[in-house]
């Protein structure tokens, strides 16, 4: 017997198999947006949850922890097509606010990650200058 595959998010999954199970639906919602911290409409709406080791927002799903931003994606506006990642428009891993997430490429979150000197190797970098 297979073992079934839990990340919600992952390959083939669609967001009506998981989220909207009718006894479930709401308060899954409510369970998630209880971890955010809303604000206005263009602010950052910070996780203040649990997080996982790159520093982003960790919801528990089914005994795994999905990324944060993903679910906010999912839950507000559609399933996340396979090849496409969830980017943070406002550059803040912990930002729920679904304004400030975009759908892009794994291509194009590699080049905006380079962009905005979020990459392991310029922290690195950064850091041994500051000394």
């Amino acid at each position: 017997m297979k073992k079934a595959n839990k990340k919600p998010y992952g390959k083939g999954m669609k967001k009506k198999r998981w989220v909207n199970h009718s006894k479930h639906s709401t308060s899954l919602e409510v369970r998630f947006w209880s971890k955010v911290d809303i604000k206005g409409d263009n602010d950052c709406w910070n996780w203040i949850a649990g997080r996982n080791n790159a520093g982003y927002g960790s919801f528990g799903f089914n005994g795994t922890g999905v990324p944060a931003h993903k679910m906010t994606f999912i839950l507000t506006q559609t399933e996340i097509p396979e090849g496409m990642e969830v980017n943070h428009i406002c550059n803040n891993p912990l930002c729920c606010n679904p304004r400030h997430l975009e759908l892009v490429t794994h291509k194009q979150n590699i080049e905006y990650m380079w962009k905005q000197g979020r990459s392991r190797i310029q922290r690195e970098k950064a850091m041994k200058e500051a000394k």
